[in-house]
């Protein structure tokens, strides 16, 4: 009996042997899994790291991605830039922007730089990676905020209201796009170029957050006078990072039909020149523009 027991003993041992050839054979013949080897996309994504920004431009350092990770040679890096944000309002554009970056050494950094970016925005960017067998997962996303800029309008709208010795100055704030940060205050500056002056009246006004609008009031001013308005906004972080000046002319009201002129001159001749249509020579003599009240449109001589 003891020669049949070794003789099964040898031949289950020749049956296991043969199984494991069999079962190894298939497995050598099988694909290699997805995900796994030189056939399958990057498993990973890498996250950028932020250099340095400016109000247009982002400079990344894209990090080398694992060995195990790369499953292949990357030839590229794929970015996509979202802008989401600008001055703290809302998401402000869906569309994505897709940039390719060539990768020469997969086993070092890459250095790129975002550019043609909008001053005071948030970016979201994310990277994937590109090998032989395509493209792998987004990295995790990260977010570059742009610095502001001078803003590049003083306002989007404006209503004047002209009294006659006063003037009323409604200002609504730069469109989004022109702000290129949170706007904190208006400068606004009055002259009065008929007749010419050299005075300027100016006034700070602080733009209350959250609202989109400012009043300026001028009084005191003189009646039917031509005077010229400039006007800047100013950044919130630094006030003295302003706008160019954006100017227009306003004309105070005259008194009218309803007032005759406060002053006369003496004439001793009838040789009246008419300079412009505001200030009237009378040999050498003239009436103070103040004291007009309007247009003269004519004057009578009574000879004595």
């Amino acid at each position: 009996m003891r020669p049949l027991i070794i003789l099964v003993a040898v031949c289950a041992s020749t049956m296991i042997s043969i199984v494991t050839s069999q079962e190894a054979d298939q497995d050598a013949s099988q694909p290699a899994a997805s995900g796994s080897g030189m056939d399958a996309a990057p498993a990973l994504g890498p996250v950028p790291l932020v250099v340095r920004t400016t109000s247009v431009m982002a400079e990344l350092s894209i990090p080398a991605l694992p060995l195990s990770k790369r499953n292949g040679n990357i030839t590229q890096y794929i970015v996509t830039l979202q802008r989401r944000e600008v001055s703290g309002v809302g998401v402000v554009n869906a569309l994505q922007t897709e940039l390719r970056v060539t990768v020469t050494d997969p086993t070092d950094s890459v250095q790129y730089n975002l550019t043609a970016l909008l001053p005071a925005s948030q970016y979201a960017v994310n990277v994937r990676a590109l090998n032989q067998a395509g493209e792998g997962p987004n990295g995790t996303a990260i977010t570059i905020t742009t610095n502001e800029s001078v803003p590049t309008s003083s306002y989007d709208d404006l209503t004047v209201t002209a009294g006659i010795r006063n003037v009323l100055i409604q200002i609504e704030q730069p469109a989004l796009d022109s702000r290129n940060g949170i706007i904190g205050h208006f400068q606004v500056f009055l002259q009065r170029v008929v007749p010419t002056s050299t005075n300027v009246t100016s006034q700070n006004v602080t733009l209350i957050q959250g609202s989109d609008t400012v009043e300026a009031n001028f009084s005191s001013l003189h009646e039917h006078s031509v005077y010229s308005v400039s006007i800047q906004s100013c950044l919130l972080s630094d006030g003295n990072v302003c706008s160019p000046l954006m100017s227009s002319n306003i004309t105070t009201l005259s008194s009218g039909a309803d007032a005759a002129p406060t002053l006369s001159f003496d004439a001793s001749s009838n040789n009246v020149t008419f300079k412009s249509t505001v200030i009237v020579n009378f040999n050498g003599s003239s009436i103070p523009i103040d004291e007009l009240n309007g247009i003269v449109v004519s004057y009578e001589a009574i000879l004595t």
